[in-house]
This record gives C-alpha cells, structure tokens and sequence, in this order.
C-alpha cells in the first residue's frame, strides 16, 4: 500500500511539474526559448510603425539564425509569454528582455480590419488584451521563431554518423 501511494505520488508530480515552462537562454542571452510552447523570442524590442518593425525583425540575422517573424494574433503568442513572465515591470522580465520589456502595445503579425482604417492587431501588455490598430500608429515589436534555435553541435553530429558508418562497415566486412 506504501509503494502504490509513493507512486501516486510520484506521478501526480511528474505530471503537474511538466506544465511549468522552463525558459532557456539562447545564443549568450540574445534570446529565450519557452520549452512549453516550442518559441524562440528575441530578446530586444523594436519600435515603429508596422512597416519598419516588419522591417527590421523580417531582416533580421542574429549569429545566422534568420526566418524571425512577427507573433501571431491566432496563437497568442504574447499570451503565452506574459503568462509565463508577467508584466514589465517583473524581475523575470527585466531579466530575459534587459529592461526593454514594458508595459506597452505590441504589434502582431495578424492582420485585422473589422473597424474601417485598422490594419493588424496589436496586444496591450500591461492588460493582456488584444485590440486592432493602425500599421502607422508607433508600437513595439518582439521578433519570434516557431520551435528552438539552440545550434546542433556538429563535431558531435560528425562523430556519430562517422562511428555509424564504421559499425556497418564491420558488419558487412563480417558477413564476408
């Protein structure tokens, strides 16, 4: 009876601890990945109008990674991240974005149009709320990558395949 509760136990916390994000910086600090929900964030934050933050965050190339993007209205992405950092003015915020991150309207990559004139939808941080906006109007921007940017090591990559190729030679050489 002892063990069946220690297991219960167990797996109770298994379960509930894997819900918990655990943000991981990547390349030296200039961004953050949210294991949770599979994103990269840039850790600095653009202002402008939507056409320069577009701009500046579709160009941009850190250490070679490229392909960033604007976050989705869609998917919540900024959501997701004020969920898991809170506001601002947070100790974990001032931590992964350097003290950029405040509590400001961002754009996001969605386009809106329900009201005559909005262009995109932007997101209120300090509310956690969605609202449309004019691409003029001058907002903050947050670079995003769908899935991690972490680098794979490749001597380790060429050492595996390497000792893969000799396993299979031996064995042919074996079967011989």
């Amino acid at each position: 009876m002892k063990r069946l509760k220690t297991a219960i136990f167990i797996s109770i916390f298994a379960l509930s601890s894997g819900a918990n994000a655990a943000l991981t910086s990547r390349l030296d600090g200039q961004a953050i990945y949210d294991d949770v929900y599979d994103l990269t964030w840039y850790t600095t934050v653009f202002n402008g109008n939507l056409s320069s933050v577009s701009s500046s965050i579709s160009n941009l190339d850190v250490e070679g990674i490229t392909g960033w993007r604007l976050p989705d209205h869609n998917d919540q992405e900024y959501q997701t991240l004020r969920a898991q950092i809170g506001t601002g003015d947070s100790t974990l915020s001032q931590e992964l974005f350097g003290g950029t991150l405040v509590d400001n309207t961002y754009f996001t990559g969605t386009a809106a149009g329900a009201f005559p004139f909005t262009d995109v939808w932007s997101f209120y941080w300090d509310r956690n709320l969605a609202v449309e906006q004019y691409s003029s109007n001058v907002l903050a921007g947050i670079a995003v990558q769908t899935g991690d940017i972490a680098a794979v090591p490749i001597p380790a990559a060429v050492w595996l395949f390497g000792s893969a190729l000799l396993g299979l030679g031996a064995i042919k050489r074996k079967k011989s």
